[in-house]
């Protein structure tokens, strides 16, 4: 499913109680950490409260310079990396949160 970030080690930390949770990716030799904030937001026109999980900190350079020297990154690789960092780190949230 993953390009990059396979073979990386993922495990999450926080608590519903205090709505901060943090993605940490483990590699041979580097770890990186991408930390949430979820907050719920409510409609101005209608009374709908949705949970919000808001990307508040990305830590990842560890993890990119270990990618890059398995395999050399070009400009273009960059915006890709970026976006699966996002997705994934988003994707573990909702798992660990809807579990």
């Amino acid at each position: 499913m993953y390009m990059y970030l396979t073979g990386f080690n993922c495990t999450i930390s926080g608590s519903n109680e205090s709505s901060i949770y943090n993605i940490l990716y483990k590699g041979k030799t580097s770890i990186g950490c991408i930390t949430y904030e979820v907050v719920k937001l409510s409609g101005k026109s209608k009374p709908i409260v949705q949970d919000v999980m808001l990307l508040v900190k990305s830590e990842m350079v560890d993890i990119i310079d270990e990618i890059n020297s398995i395999s050399p990154l070009n400009e273009e690789d960059f915006n890709s990396l970026q976006m699966e960092i996002r997705t994934s780190s988003r994707d573990v949230l909702k798992k660990y949160l809807t579990r």
